[in-house]
């Protein structure tokens, strides 16, 4: 028993258990979201309420979100999260943002043109993988972090994935049909990160999808299955902007969940 495919919003979906027993449970597209249904005899008292499994499903996110390695805690001030724990105390591991975008800045400015140097940065979703004794899991903050900036005419702003398993995309203007792949305008940098230029908030720019590449699969040599190539997908996003206004953008995949963002352009 499945859901239909690429169901967005939140619709209800019902399952009865009519015999006791585990009963494991998996999302077919994102292959570490799983869990187990302990279903017991009616005879059985159960061992908690559901306010119990509440509090532990808090707990759980908490755990996830609360990781202080090279965390920046200010980089949560934008961004709005009901029905979680209080802002103060989330941190997010970002791998020393600030350190690996000031040196990736030095590396594009050093290769062929310094326009590849980008005057502002952005977090496309932030993910990371947890084990436990139950098996694997994952988290994924659907948000752009630090989204609503402000630069000024002709400066670049550059969006990078920091999420191990959920694709995200960098979307201006109308949703395009095919989400998987770049618009027509569109390029490629030396560097396999892609770029655009927007000359009008009414212009429609789509960076198809932002994500990493796969895992390697065990036992088998690099590059002998799409599964095991290299890693050509991108995970960095460009934007020039040439005029003054605003340009709101979103992830056509999450902005349901609020992953939307905001390009204030000054003169």
């Amino acid at each position: 028993m499945t859901t239909p495919p690429t169901v967005r919003g939140q619709p209800d979906f019902t399952v009865n258990f009519p015999v006791p027993g585990n009963y494991k449970i998996q999302c077919l597209v994102h292959t570490t979201m799983n869990g187990v249904v302990q279903v017991l005899a009616p005879s059985i008292a159960l061992p908690h309420d559901q306010a119990f499994y509440d509090q532990e499903a808090a707990k759980e996110i908490r755990d996830l979100l609360t990781d202080g390695d090279h965390a920046m805690s200010s980089d949560m001030a934008d961004i709005n999260m009901p029905h979680t724990h209080s802002m103060d105390s989330i941190t997010i591991r970002v791998l020393a943002t600030n350190q690996r975008f000031s040196e990736g800045r030095r590396k594009l400015s050093a290769s062929s043109s310094s326009a590849l140097s980008p005057a502002a940065h952005v977090a496309a979703g932030i993910g990371e993988i947890a084990s436990t004794p139950g098996g694997l899991q994952t988290n994924s903050l659907v948000r752009f972090v630090k989204g609503k900036i402000e630069i000024h005419e002709g400066d670049t702003v550059e969006w990078s994935s920091f999420d191990p398993q959920e694709p995200h995309t960098i979307t201006f203007g109308q949703e395009p049909q095919d989400m998987f792949d770049p618009s027509p305008n569109v390029t490629k940098d030396p560097d396999g990160g892609l770029r655009a230029v927007i000359n009008s908030p009414s212009d429609n720019v789509h960076s198809g999808f932002i994500l990493q590449a796969l895992d390697d699969q065990p036992g088998t040599p690099v590059n002998s299955n799409p599964n095991n190539s290299i890693a050509l997908n991108p995970t960095h996003f460009r934007v020039t902007f040439t005029r003054p206004g605003t340009y709101n953008y979103k992830c056509v995949l999450h902005d349901n969940l609020g992953m939307v963002g905001q390009v204030v352009v000054l003169p």
